[in-house]
């Protein structure tokens, strides 16, 4: 059932990109992700971002390089530590400042106790103040699914798994007073709580 759930929370932040239809996209935390390769497959006019720590990023490089995977040249690599980086310094080079901008991420945010979850966002909102319009695409974990897979992700990752929301209307007054405009949220018995905020 874990791996199920997972499965649906990627497959439905895949709809949900599909249904805001950016220009461009700034992935972060994308680890070994394929979605950046199948997104320009499909949308090769976009501009698409990848981040994550450096040895994620070189480890990614050499596999593409390696397999020889067709590396489009408006598919970028970044090393980004989102805790510590300036986002908006490290990837406005490559955007185009009046196209429609995401960035989405996926399985990162339950990973950041609540201090580090705050800069973060802050970090996010930064990046639109200087940057221009776009969303921010993220999720949170059930409180069920939290107390489940905490030990099971304590265990293999030796990371801790955090719940920031109860609730939709949490996370909504939150990110209002963040200063964010629109939101919109989704959730089922096998997706946690997804949210959709623009800028």
């Amino acid at each position: 059932a874990i791996f199920e759930n997972r499965n649906a929370l990627s497959k439905k932040f895949e709809e949900i990109v599909n249904n805001y239809n950016p220009a461009q996209i700034i992935e972060m935390a994308a680890g070994m992700s394929t979605f950046g390769f199948r997104w320009l497959e499909k949308h090769p006019e976009s501009i698409y971002v990848e981040s994550d720590l450096d040895s994620v990023i070189k480890k990614k490089f050499e596999i593409v390089q390696n397999n020889k995977i067709l590396q489009r040249r408006n598919h970028y690599f970044v090393t980004i530590d989102v805790l510590k980086d300036d986002v908006y310094s490290k990837v406005s080079k490559f955007l185009d400042s009046k196209k429609k901008t995401l960035i989405i991420a996926e399985g990162l945010a339950p990973y950041f106790s609540s201090q580090e979850f705050e800069v973060f966002v802050k970090n996010i909102r930064v990046f639109f103040k200087k940057f221009g319009y776009g969303a921010f695409l993220v999720h949170d974990k059930k409180e069920i699914e939290t107390k489940l897979l905490r030990r099971v992700i304590s265990l293999i990752t030796g990371s801790k798994s955090y719940l920031h929301f109860e609730n939709k209307k949490q996370v909504r007054e939150y990110f209002l007073r963040k200063g964010f405009k629109k939101f919109k949220s989704w959730e089922d018995e096998k997706i946690p709580l997804i949210y959709l905020i623009e800028k």
